[in-house]
């Protein structure tokens, strides 16, 4: 955090929390826009233009926002208008509000969402193979839908069996992060994933 260890954090060192943090807790969106945030950061706790703010600061402004915001200086014109935005997003109606949490969570999870997508449709496309198949079987006729449906989900627990050692295989999934597959696969997820 305070790499020369004086007590005072520059935007550099504050961009620098924010992309850290946003690597431990998985959020890429935060880490594009990890510099936006910082000069906010900057622009709010650094009227003065100093270059720099204290530790204690950042602390607050990230642990008691609230408290900081009521004893601190009157805030930038920036600050203001853009509380003021802030303000006024809140009062939106609960359909806005669910789409656009959905909208974030689609642009976030996209590579998960498309992977669980191809698997059941694949995992149906088994079980319909497999139900046509026995339906047309002399067995059909004397035990019914009984053997269908246990072939057809005999038929989607190979493919999962399957499925299921491949994130735990290490040196095939090091092999295709170096594929143009990484791209479309969430291959650096592989254990949450699996």
């Amino acid at each position: 955090v305070d790499k020369d260890a004086d007590g005072h954090i520059t935007e550099a060192e504050v961009k620098e929390i924010i992309m850290l943090s946003a690597s431990a807790n998985k959020l890429a969106r935060l880490k594009e826009q990890a510099e936006e945030y910082a000069a906010l950061i900057m622009e709010e706790l650094d009227p003065e233009g100093l270059g720099y703010i204290e530790l204690w600061q950042l602390e607050t402004l990230l642990l008691q926002k609230d408290t900081y915001v009521n004893y601190s200086q009157a805030l930038s014109y920036t600050s203001q208008a853009l509380s003021q935005n802030l303000a006024g997003l809140r009062h939106k109606s609960p359909i806005r509000k669910m789409s656009s949490k959905l909208s974030y969570y689609l642009e976030d999870n996209w590579k998960r969402l498309w992977v669980l997508a191809l698997w059941i449709g694949i995992m149906a496309g088994l079980f319909i193979w497999k139900f046509i198949q026995y339906r047309n079987r002399y067995v059909f006729s004397v035990m019914g839908y009984c053997v269908t449906i246990a072939k057809g989900a005999a038929e989607t627990l190979k493919l999962n069996m399957a499925l299921i050692l491949l994130p735990v295989c290490r040196n095939t999934i090091t092999w295709l992060r170096n594929t143009r597959a990484a791209r479309a696969l969430p291959f650096d997820d592989n254990i949450n994933f699996h």
